[in-house]
């Protein structure tokens, strides 16, 4: 770990060091956040949505009718994508999804 003096630094670069620790602090917050946000969409959220479908007169229809959807789509984006995907996006994210998966998934799901 290294030890950084601003004594010895012009303002340009004692300002540089300071943006750079500054954006390392709201880069671990937003991280910690997202997490969060992430927890609460996958976890919190299906569980509350659940117990308020399964409390309709046919809940567990509804509730197996989501999921089925979702196994569908993830296979039709699976299959269509590698049988015909050709054009990419979002590379630095997912590697191997293309547009071709995506209308799979909106097809079948």
């Amino acid at each position: 770990m290294t030890i950084i003096d601003n004594k010895n630094k012009t303002p340009k670069e004692s300002n540089d060091l300071n943006t750079a620790r500054s954006m390392k602090v709201f880069n671990c917050c937003f991280i910690i956040i997202m997490l969060d946000v992430i927890y609460f969409f996958i976890y919190v959220y299906p569980l509350c949505l659940g117990i308020s479908i399964l409390s309709f007169k046919n809940g567990f229809v509804h509730l197996l009718l989501v999921v089925v959807i979702s196994y569908q789509s993830d296979n039709g984006a699976l299959f269509a994508g590698n049988k015909f995907g050709r054009i990419q996006f979002g590379y630095p994210v997912t590697p191997n999804k293309t547009i071709e998966g995506v209308w799979g998934a909106i097809i079948l799901g």
